[in-house]
C-alpha cells in the first residue's frame, strides 16, 4: 500500500435512468461519510453507469470525474469518480464488450506514486517545559 494511503475504496453504481437521483447521491454520499471517518486517509474509486446522475454532490465530496470521451454514442454515461486522480493516466475508451452498447472504460496506474510535499504536512508540537506541564495539568483539572 502506498504510504500516502491507509486503504483503497472501489464501489460499482449501476444508475438506472428511471431511478431517483436524490436517494441515490444520497446512498453513495452516506457511504462515503462512513468509509472516510473510519478510513480519512483512503483512495476512493467510484466506478460504474451512472446515466444522467447529477453528480455536483460528487464533485464536492471532492472527487473528480476522470472520463471525458463518450461511452454510449455522444454520452458519457459510465464514469469513473476519485480521489486519487494523479495516480492513473487518462481513461481510455475501449470497444463495447459482448452484446452491451456501451464502450468499456480502461484506467491504468501511471506507473509512478506521487510523493506527498512538504507544504501538505502539518505537524502540531506541545511544548514539553515544566511550565506547559503544569498549564496543562491545571486546565484539565478543571474539567469535569
Amino acid at each position: 500500500m502506498p504510504q500516502l494511503l491507509s486503504h483503497v475504496v472501489i464501489g460499482a453504481v449501476y444508475h438506472p435512468p428511471s431511478a431517483d437521483d436524490k436517494l441515490m447521491i444520497a446512498h453513495i454520499v452516506n457511504n462515503l461519510d462512513t468509509i472516510t471517518r473510519s478510513h480519512p486517509h483512503a483512495g476512493i474509486i467510484l466506478l460504474g453507469d451512472f446515466n444522467k446522475l447529477r453528480d455536483a454532490a460528487l464533485l464536492s465530496y471532492p472527487l473528480k470525474q476522470v472520463v471525458k470521451s463518450p461511452t454510449r454514442g455522444a454520452a458519457i454515461l459510465d464514469k469513473i469518480y476519485t480521489n486519487i486522480h494523479e495516480w492513473y493516466d487518462r481513461p481510455a475508451i475501449l470497444a463495447h464488450i459482448g452484446q452491451s452498447d456501451h464502450n468499456a472504460v480502461f484506467m491504468k496506474a501511471t506507473g509512478t506514486r506521487p510523493t506527498q510535499s512538504s507544504s501538505d504536512i502539518t505537524v502540531e508540537v506541545r511544548s514539553q517545559d515544566p511550565n506547559s506541564k503544569a498549564l496543562l495539568a491545571q486546565a484539565i483539572s478543571n474539567v469535569n
